[in-house]
């Protein structure tokens, strides 16, 4: 078909998009990978030199276009959601109502990542309770020397094993085991034997993404980092990408998010709020990589980790990490489905 006549059936059809989901699922469809137009552009590679240079301009305008119209609406449904966001506040000292399903926050926040990244085409895997010395510490560059093991407070078992104090202990098993390229999301139960208090919990819920692939860079990282956050909130957060360290990415980064105490949007236009630590990311150490016998001058890839319980806190504003643990019928009845 002709790509003028495609067209206004692709406006047509962005036109009628009501939300990020459906609009992301049609740009995949349209311009992603293995979408319609980006499969219609390779195919002009076989076609003779003249139908190149009309056909392939045609598609290449009509790519342009589309991506374009795209955008505009994209802009169009973070402001009409950016308006509506208000309601998702969900107002802790409201007595609950009967009726509606109610689940626990921490499996609402699981269940919507899992949502999220399937589409996002990640597999999703659950991490061990117990794992190895190695898996936990040495295949993530931290061999027993190193000053990195004191940052967490094991729990240890016998044989040289431990309860596993982070989700990255599927790292090296992943790498090994699964087809390249890799895009990988690890849920899971860490324990580190903290102090407990209103932040801090000997045992809480983590999420690992794992993506690697050739010529993989910070910008991927950034821009699945955004998108997975956008569709949490339902609008884009501002969030901050800072140094940090981690034995397993180099660079490594911390992610801190807005928390405004006036805005829905997380800007906070009274200039109240401050920076909540929200995550660890960073391209992979090539060590790590070597570990698992994969080549770094061939693949790259990118980790981020963060914690559910961290995420419904800032979701719900939520003040004290133990009310999800104290089975308060008035605490979960206010979380429904």
């Amino acid at each position: 078909m002709n790509p003028e006549q495609l067209k206004p059936q692709i406006h047509a059809w962005i036109a009628a998009l009501t939300s990020l989901k459906q609009l992301i699922e049609y740009r995949n469809s349209l311009v992603g990978k293995k979408g319609t137009l980006t499969e219609m552009l390779k195919n002009v590679a076989s076609l003779s030199p003249e139908e190149k240079k009309t056909l392939g301009k045609s598609l290449n305008e009509l790519r342009a276009d589309v991506e374009a119209e795209l955008a505009k609406k994209e802009k169009e449904i973070r402001e009409q959601e950016l308006k509506t966001a208000e309601n998702r506040f969900i107002d802790m000292t409201v007595p609950a109502k009967s009726h509606g399903r109610t689940q626990h926050p921490i499996k609402i926040v699981q269940s919507d990542i899992i949502d999220i990244v399937t589409r996002m085409g990640f597999s999703v895997w659950r991490s061990p309770t117990v794992t190895t010395e190695f898996d936990n510490f040495d295949a993530l560059n931290i061999p027993s020397w190193h000053p990195a093991r004191d940052m967490q407070d094991t729990f240890w078992l016998t044989d040289r094993r431990v309860l596993a104090t982070q989700t990255s202990c599927m790292q090296n098993h992943l790498l090994r085991t699964q087809p390249k390229p890799l895009r990988a999301m690890v849920l899971g139960s860490v324990y580190r034997n903290e102090k407990i208090d209103a932040t801090h919990d000997i045992a809480f819920e983590q999420v690992e993404g794992l993506v690697v692939d050739k010529n993989i860079n910070i910008g991927h990282l950034k821009g699945t980092i955004t998108t997975i956050l956008t569709e949490l909130f339902g609008y884009e957060p501002r969030f901050r990408m800072r140094p940090g360290y981690f034995p397993f990415v180099e660079p490594g980064m911390e992610v801190d998010l807005w928390w405004g105490s006036s805005a829905s949007d997380g800007t906070a236009s009274s200039g109240k709020g401050r920076w909540l630590e929200f995550m660890g990311c960073g391209l992979v150490h090539p060590n790590v990589l070597r570990q698992a016998d994969i080549d770094p001058e061939e693949y790259s890839g990118f980790a981020f980790g963060f914690g559910l319980t961290r995420l419904a806190m800032i979701r719900y504003g939520i003040s004290d990490i133990r009310l999800f643990h104290e089975n308060k019928i008035e605490f979960l009845e206010q979380f429904t489905v």
